[in-house]
């Protein structure tokens, strides 16, 4: 009986640390200690507080940070180009906000859309953020994107403004261009800090589900509803002479498509 005693205690003990350990978020060691605390045996039981702290610490060794400002479903959530912050959209709470990636709390304000927001990502840099939200009730309010800065949830430049829902918004490889996706059966690029638009649209037979720039960021491949993906030329908007139209996909939808995957030599010669 002294041994099972001596085994409550011990284990008593290692719940305690492995408790201790945890509110300092060593979760690794606290996980260790967990373990331990948790062993049983007829001569060697386990003190009854050693599972939930052993379930604690197992949860809070592989969940880093917990983001919970927002009031509705969230839609999209992308690190930072240093891996330092988090930045999450909310569809139905309309607001975006960005977020400490190691302690989970909010920096900067919210970037408050007053409409659902469908996607958000940072600039290469890391110091902006663009943003995409469609319209609800009136023409005029939505289908827009928008740059942000990403320290303090302050708006920046004008408004990209897209005739119906904006799919999706990137920013070009040097962060001095966007390029919107559109239900409007376009996408477009804009200069970054005026929001000015730059070159034709680029244009589908449907809706635009997706758009982003080459590495080097003189072409723009697009997807689309009307079962193909194009390469484009992002400083005139026209379909380019090396690249024309690619039948990714003869049956279905083309819903997103990427440069980086797309070899240029693989691309058929330019014809309409």
């Amino acid at each position: 009986m002294q041994t099972r005693e001596v085994g409550l205690q011990t284990s008593l003990v290692l719940t305690s640390g492995a408790e201790a350990v945890a509110d300092e978020k060593r979760f690794d060691q606290s996980l260790r200690l967990g373990v331990l605390a948790a062993r049983a045996s007829w001569l060697r039981p386990a003190h009854s507080t050693a599972p939930p702290v052993l379930s604690r610490a197992a949860d809070a060794s592989t969940l880093r940070a917990l983001f919970v400002d927002h009031t509705q479903g969230v839609v999209s959530a992308r690190f930072s180009p240093d891996g330092q912050r988090v930045v999450t959209a909310s569809e139905g709470g309309a607001t975006t906000r960005v977020w400490d990636a190691d302690t989970g709390k909010p920096v900067g304000e919210p970037m408050a859309h007053g409409l659902p927001v469908v996607s958000a990502r940072f600039s290469p840099d890391g110091k902006r953020v663009i943003t995409a939200w469609e319209r609800v009730i009136k023409p005029w309010q939505g289908n827009t994107a928008r740059v942000w800065d990403g320290n303090t949830g302050k708006p920046l430049g004008e408004l990209l403004t897209h005739i119906r829902l904006v799919n999706s918004a990137s920013f070009s490889p040097d962060g001095k261009r966007v390029v919107t996706a559109s239900e409007d059966k376009a996408a477009r690029v804009w200069d970054a800090d005026t929001g000015k638009p730059m070159g034709e649209p680029m244009t589908h037979g449907e809706g635009v589900f997706s758009a982003g720039f080459s590495p080097d960021g003189k072409h723009v491949v697009t997807a689309s509803l009307d079962k193909t993906a194009r390469v484009w030329d992002a400083g005139t908007g026209t379909v380019s002479r090396a690249v024309s139209l690619l039948e990714a996909a003869r049956k279905g939808v083309v819903r997103s498509v990427s440069l980086i995957e797309v070899s240029m030599a693989d691309a058929e010669p330019a014809h309409e």
